[in-house]
């Protein structure tokens, strides 16, 4: 009951009150961290509710940062679901595991379900594993991608995300071409995509282009020889947990060089 109404409290943002039930209930506070049934506590729900003055008396008060629900859920996760980045930039600073083993993804994967880019830089920049994968094989860059988030994607390539990485023998290449999205197909070309790797049923991407300027992108870049500079430069970039410019920085590369490293062509913001 206490749960229930510490709960109604939080929901209407009423920081005072929950302050006041707090000091009124602290003799037989083991009531205020029950959880519901799915092992959610108050500190899961002011996270996807975003409201930060809660999240930081819940956690002074004593919530941990890292307590998972049933299945594996964090605070963080519902703070990277929710979109609040001074929520989640708190979370990171009390130090929340940016990688938690939570059964449907991480919150990395959770921001880019939702196309939250700036979160996914607070994330990726706190070390969060770019290329790992959910359950269903789908790392970052396939959620971004499938969710039509053409800016998502830009940055997590530009941060390092492999190109590449194959969800049951699919690429992103094919995912990009079977929606038909002519900028996401260009932004994976332009990073070293592979448009000749071929799925489970032994299709290349240009196979499932829908339209002629799509077909027509990946024909050229079929036709197309690589420079060795470039594949060097995503040879490299794949061999580093993530691209942040304080990474490339540690090559000791010459100016020239860390700047081309770095996708100049591209923005983070």
């Amino acid at each position: 009951m206490a749960y229930l109404t510490a709960l109604s409290l939080l929901e209407n943002q009423d920081l005072e009150e929950l302050k006041s039930f707090f000091e009124k209930h602290k003799s037989t506070n083991l009531s205020i961290y029950y959880c519901d049934s799915d092992n959610n506590t108050l500190l899961h729900n002011a996270c996807m509710i975003g409201f930060l003055p809660a999240v930081d008396f819940l956690v002074s008060s004593g919530f941990h940062v890292d307590t998972p629900n049933v299945e594996g859920h964090t605070p963080l996760c519902d703070a990277a679901l929710n979109g609040d980045p001074e929520v989640v930039q708190y979370l990171i600073q009390r130090g929340a595991n940016v990688n938690p083993p939570a059964y449907w993804g991480s919150p990395l994967h959770y921001a880019c379900q939702r196309g939250f880019k700036q979160i996914i830089f607070l994330l990726v920049l706190a070390g969060a594993h770019l290329n790992h994968t959910d359950r269903a094989g789908r790392c970052a860059l396939h959620l971004a991608i499938i969710n039509k988030h053409e800016d998502c994607v830009d940055l997590l390539l530009k941060l390092g995300a492999n190109p590449n990485s194959l969800c049951w023998m699919e690429s992103p290449l094919h995912m990009a071409t079977k929606i038909g999205n002519v900028k996401l197909i260009q932004t994976l070309l332009t990073y070293g995509a592979n448009p000749w790797h071929t799925d489970k049923l032994d299709n290349l991407p240009i196979e499932y282009a829908p339209c002629e300027i799509s077909n027509s992108i990946i024909k050229q870049s079929m036709k197309s020889v690589p420079r060795l500079l470039f594949l060097s430069r995503v040879a490299v970039r794949n061999a580093l947990p993530n691209c942040l410019p304080a990474q490339i920085n540690q090559l000791n590369l010459p100016k020239i060089l860390e700047w081309y490293m770095g996708f100049p062509d591209a923005t983070l913001f």
